[in-house]
């Protein structure tokens, strides 16, 4: 990656961890906005297979300290899948998918970081035990999906202004 990716890398994943740990959270969900703005991140500067592992290790990291989990490391290597998944977005959806000024593009790429990354953790949790399959299906999941929607309507109002900008000090 360049300097000017890795920066403009650095400064979302720090946007994102400053309005993380002054999110309330409302009933059951806290919007993760780690995770939204690394997926903007990866959506702009489009990083390879190793980058976008090391954006996640970072996010992921990062993450741990702000974590309201019982087991906040595991955010590590969700993190890290989560984005090598936006980042395969980010590589293989060429247009940004542009309809009523949505980026399309951005919205799958959020997506993608938010159900792979919760769907792991929670996964993970059910077979730790931390809770029973009938909390896991009708409590956690819905609070993924619903963590997951707020993410992608962050991403999708943010997607366009930021990547104007990014394309204008390039």
């Amino acid at each position: 990656m360049k300097a000017k990716e890795l920066a403009l890398t650095a400064i979302f994943i720090a946007i994102g961890a400053g309005l993380y740990s002054f999110t309330p959270q409302i009933g059951n969900i806290t919007p993760d906005t780690i995770i939204c703005f690394t997926s903007l991140a990866i959506l702009l500067v489009k990083p390879t297979i190793l980058s976008s592992l090391g954006i996640g290790l970072v996010a992921g990291l990062i993450g741990m300290f702000f974590s309201k989990s019982a087991v906040p490391w595991l955010n590590v290597p969700c993190h890290m899948i989560g984005a090598l998944s936006c980042a395969i977005v980010a590589r293989y959806i060429k247009s940004d998918l542009l309809s009523w000024k949505i980026s399309w593009k951005a919205a799958i790429g959020v997506l993608a970081y938010s159900l792979i990354s919760g769907a792991i953790f929670i996964t993970i949790y059910l077979f730790m035990g931390v809770f029973p399959a009938k909390v896991y299906w009708t409590v956690v999941w819905p609070a993924v999906l619903l963590t997951t929607v707020v993410n992608i309507i962050i991403a999708v109002i943010l997607y366009i202004p930021a990547k104007a900008i990014y394309l204008k000090n390039a």
